[in-house]
């Protein structure tokens, strides 16, 4: 009797162990286009690091999955992880707008980043997430967000930077080392003025309108530009918008997932789907942006001289999910670019220009490079 008993005990087991393979095996039904899932437990995760190494990126990666199924929305498996990647604006423009769209992944790097908690603002979702944005946004009125004290708090950074470029006169600096872009604390703002000022070396025409406009709008005026001061200077807003889409740092967005079984694109998507956001793709769009590949700020310029284009530009992200310190970041990014170009001009260091081919990573990133400020003449 014990001996019918353990063999109907290993036969469930056996039964449930081969189910549980087969199930990953199988693609939920009507689920968006993607690579084969190799390997139970594994999914697609070898095939797609192999297109990153190839293509130098999972952004690249995606892009080319993008073309090879010639659909804005496709999956791919990594471990036991449902993943779907959107890259198209309309497609991304719903994502941000339902709420089912809202919530974080459970797994283990969320875990481990968390402390085994997945609490805080960026890691959270449901109840715990509202609460804790709520509280965050009122915290951000209180200290002034985008006021005079911030305002202070920047130029104060700003001075720093000013000061280390100035003790090192005549010594060809890179942007980007630790000790100066990299005062003003938040990474993406560090790098994006990093590739601002790169953008320089690389188009010096473009340099000269920027001081142009600074010398015409700021004068000899001694005191520190502030933010408001984007508003008579259209040229220099576009060349930062375009630098955010042109070089696309932070070029995968996300994680999301679905807080319950819902449709998008006209798949269905299982509860607790992962979604991935493809701003590069979406940045480089041909259809939309014609030439893409060409640095050119006035395309966030009207007949007017005033800013557009700027609704399918989403280096923040949208939404409720959208960054909720981006008016910290874009007051920053004008501030301190802005503030240096005031005072100084770059020029290339022995001939040499910046690469604009970008380091892969969580955020790309420019590789190094040195140029010499030299002190303007007003």
């Amino acid at each position: 009797m014990l001996e019918i008993f353990l063999a109907s005990i290993a036969l469930i087991f056996v039964i449930r162990a081969i189910s549980a393979i087969l199930k990953e095996f199988r693609r939920p039904e009507n689920f968006p286009p993607g690579p084969n899932w190799f390997l139970p437990f594994v999914g697609s995760s070898r095939y797609f690091k192999k297109l990153c190494q190839l293509f130098g990126g999972q952004h690249k990666a995606f892009d080319y999955l993008a073309k090879k199924y010639n659909s804005p929305i496709f999956s791919i498996k990594l471990g036991r992880e449902l993943v779907v990647v959107v890259t198209t604006h309309e497609l991304i423009k719903e994502v941000h707008a339902r709420e089912e769209f809202d919530g974080r992944p459970d797994n283990f790097f969320i875990r481990l980043r968390t402390m085994g908690t997945r609490l805080g603002i960026t890691s959270s979702d449901g109840r715990n997430w509202h609460e804790q944005r709520s509280f965050v946004l009122r915290q951000l009125r209180n200290v002034g967000f985008g006021k005079t004290k911030m305002e202070e708090q920047i130029h104060a950074e700003l001075n720093e930077i000013l000061d280390i470029i100035k003790s090192k006169k005549d010594i060809p600096i890179w942007p980007g080392e630790s000790s100066l872009i990299s005062t003003t604390g938040a990474s993406s703002t560090a790098i994006t003025i990093d590739l601002a000022l790169m953008s320089m070396l690389l188009y010096p025409e473009i340099q000269k309108k920027i001081h142009k406009e600074i010398d015409e709008v700021l004068g000899e005026n001694s005191e520190m530009p502030r933010y408001i001061d984007r508003n008579r200077m259209p040229y220099t807003e576009a060349v930062l918008l375009e630098v955010q889409r042109f070089y696309s740092i932070i070029s995968v967005s996300g994680p999301r997932r679905t807080m319950k079984a819902t449709t998008l694109g006209g798949y269905d998507l299982p509860k607790y789907t992962t979604i991935l956001i493809g701003l590069g793709t979406v940045h480089k769009d041909e259809d939309y942006w014609k030439d893409p590949q060409i640095f050119r700020p006035e395309r966030f310029l009207d007949e007017n001289n005033s800013i557009c284009n700027t609704e399918r530009l989403l280096p923040f992200g949208a939404g409720r999910r959208k960054c909720l310190g981006d008016q910290l970041a874009r007051a920053a990014l004008f501030t301190f670019f802005v503030g240096i170009l005031k005072e100084f001009s770059l020029e290339k260091c022995e001939n040499a220009l910046p690469s604009k081919d970008l380091t892969p990573g969580l955020m790309m990133s420019p590789k190094p490079y040195k140029a010499y400020f030299r002190k303007r003449k007003i």
